[in-house]
């Protein structure tokens, strides 16, 4: 795994060497660019209340309600999932606080491939609420 960090020092994660990371217009997204089958993208948000805020509703409104279930970690972090049964792609969305701030995480990928990337998309939304300060 590599370190690295985001957003002037507000923001950072560890994911697998063989992915690429990009950092544009406020978005973070992370990616196998060799043989990936989606995309994990972080936005950061400053909230200066953010304590004060009850994550699985706010979670609840930044995906329009479209989640099949909502898994609340602890009161600091909350996750939904989704399957668009259109398109059949798989939705992951995570909403997690530190002081000051809210990040929401999304990946999508082909329901067909939820298995593939789902262990390193796990392990870097998890560094990232972890090492986030």
């Amino acid at each position: 795994m590599q370190n690295q960090i985001f957003e002037r020092g507000r923001f950072k994660t560890a994911f697998p060497k063989s992915w690429s990371s990009s950092d544009e217009n406020g978005v973070i997204s992370f990616y196998n660019s060799v043989d990936g089958v989606g995309a994990l993208q972080f936005s950061i948000f400053n909230v200066p209340n953010s304590s004060s805020l009850i994550l699985e509703s706010e979670l609840s409104d930044l995906i329009d309600e479209r989640y099949d279930q909502q898994t609340v970690i602890n009161s600091d972090f909350v996750k939904a999932y989704y399957l668009d049964k259109e398109t059949k792609k798989h939705w992951k969305y995570c909403l997690f606080r530190k002081p000051g701030l809210l990040i929401f995480a999304s990946y999508n990928c082909p329901e067909k491939d939820i298995k593939i990337e789902e262990k390193f998309v796990e392990e870097i939304v998890f560094s990232a609420y972890s090492l986030v300060k």
